[in-house]
């Protein structure tokens, strides 16, 4: 630890996505806020989509834009399946 400055803890919240535009823009609205705009934490926000079809991608990424929070999204060029979207 530096002296004067306390450290944050760090949190990564990481999801997966397949076709889910129906849903995540729902599911990065319940990320709580202190997670978001809190001084306690350093969170990073990771998308992983596999190879979607509609417009999961393009969401999460205007949904940082338009809210100014950083998401990380990165995208499989082929399905990998659950597992190997994962891995």
């Amino acid at each position: 630890m530096r002296r004067g400055k306390e450290r944050r803890a760090n949190v990564l919240i990481f999801i997966l996505t397949y076709n889910a535009s129906r849903h995540v823009v729902d599911l990065l609205d319940r990320v709580p806020e202190t997670y978001w705009n809190d001084e306690e934490y350093d969170t990073e926000v990771l998308v992983i989509d596999d190879a979607s079809s509609d417009d999961t991608v393009p969401l999460c990424t205007l949904y940082g834009q338009q809210r100014g929070r950083h998401i990380k999204v990165l995208t499989n060029p082929k399905n990998q399946g659950y597992g190997g979207n994962q891995k």
